[in-house]
């Protein structure tokens, strides 16, 4: 999703992606919360939500500067609702 539905394009603001996926490489552990600072081309910034078992995610913009994830927890059998901060996030574009 974009990071600022707002930004103006053409700007740095506008270049920024969130993206959610486990990063495990053989199984769905690690959900990792993902940004981009130009257009997908690259993922600097990352950091572990959920390092147990997870599944399915969707990320969501809950207003300034403040997110939420919705994700399958365990093996499928919590429904988590999660909310961070680009603060938590850290890192910068």
């Amino acid at each position: 999703m974009r990071y600022d539905a707002d930004a103006r394009a053409g700007t740095p603001e506008a270049r920024r992606l969130l993206f959610t996926n486990t990063a495990h490489e053989t199984s769905r552990q690690n959900l990792t919360v993902r940004m981009s600072c130009d257009d997908g081309g690259s993922w600097p910034v990352s950091r572990t939500l959920e390092s147990g078992a997870a599944g399915y995610s969707a990320v969501v913009s809950l207003g300034e500067n403040e997110f939420g994830v919705l994700y399958e927890r365990g093996n499928h059998e919590h429904i988590t609702f999660a909310r961070f901060s680009s603060a938590w996030l850290g890192g910068s574009c």
